[in-house]
């Protein structure tokens, strides 16, 4: 019978690996926010996340590899359309960089993925997720209750 792969021989180097990779990208954050359309800044960025998000998930790491994959998204989000990286969406790829630098900590710690990140994946999500609704939904229009006239009977 062969042997269940044992993850936590690898934990550890995991952790070492994606502690470096989070200081890159919080430092890249910053360089783009700097020189803001910089493609190869953005690039870096997306290879960085997508390593630990494709590490975490081949150790079992489901709530890192969530919560990157979200980081991705948003990142993506601004290769496919320039300005989508908005304030208000770096201060939420700041947060959830130090989410991410916390959930790599507990693991390093604990060696488990104890921390939820469905709460900072939503908020982090929310502007790409409103952006597609309000594109989809043609603006609604209100007559004021003045314009309608009733009937003559």
């Amino acid at each position: 019978m062969a042997k269940e792969f044992d993850s936590t021989l690898y934990v550890k180097k995991f952790t070492e690996e994606a502690k470096e990779r989070i200081k890159k990208v919080e430092h890249g954050l910053i360089s783009l926010e700097a020189e803001k359309g910089s493609i190869e800044i953005l690039q870096e960025l997306l290879c960085e996340v997508h390593t630990i998000k494709g590490s975490a998930n081949m150790l079992g790491l489901k709530n890192i590899s969530t919560l990157a994959h979200s980081i991705e998204t948003v990142l993506g989000k601004e290769k496919e359309e320039e300005g989508a990286l908005t304030p208000q969406v770096m201060n939420m790829l700041y947060q959830s960089m130090d989410t991410l630098s916390r959930m790599v900590e507990l693991v390093q710690q604990e060696g488990k993925d104890t921390l939820d990140p469905s709460d900072i994946c939503s908020k982090l999500t929310a502007p790409i997720s409103s952006e597609k609704i309000n594109q989809v939904l043609p603006p609604i229009e209100t007559t004021s209750i003045t314009e309608y006239h009733h009937p003559q009977i």
